[in-house]
């Protein structure tokens, strides 16, 4: 039973999303409010699911969100990330910015999560984007597929 509620719950969700272009996060809310119902969880008390369910989830991700912004931040306003992209462009050249973004996601992906990697690298992006005049997404799509492509295959990382 538990893996039909599942099946269902995904379906709606994919189609208040895609059909009724629902906010996702409040078509999460609904799905998740319509599962509690389903498993016989009295109407008091889904608040107090949803909120230990939802809290848990962001209190551990926030504390590695918050800290890296805190060190993308102050690699920002430091110049490190002027620094740094200064030092991509005379290895790489300004033809090879994507290889140079892959270059250092992939060695920064080795040793951080994802979400810590991604937030100290954009202003290493942004800094690149500027001084090279490019799309943002030429350079941050190679970033963050290189990112992804870390967190994916390395063992270490949840």
């Amino acid at each position: 039973m538990p893996l039909v509620v599942v099946g269902i719950s995904v379906l709606v969700l994919l189609f208040l999303m895609t059909r009724l272009k629902l906010n996702g996060f409040a078509a999460l809310l609904i799905v998740a409010v319509g599962v509690a119902l389903v498993q016989g969880i009295p109407v008091a008390g889904i608040p107090d699911v949803l909120s230990e369910g939802i809290g848990g989830q962001i209190g551990d991700t926030m504390l590695t969100i918050g800290l890296g912004a805190m060190v993308g931040r102050v690699m920002g306003d430091s110049g490190a990330a002027q620094r740094i992209a200064g030092r991509l462009l005379d290895a790489f050249g300004p033809r090879w910015v994507q290889v140079a973004m892959v270059v250092t996601s992939m060695l920064i992906g080795v040793t951080m999560f994802y979400e810590v990697a991604f937030i100290i690298i954009v202003p290493i992006a942004f800094t690149l984007v500027r001084v090279t005049r490019v799309n943002l997404l030429w350079v941050g799509l190679p970033m963050s597929i290189a990112l992804s492509t870390m967190h994916s295959f390395l063992p270490p990382h949840p």
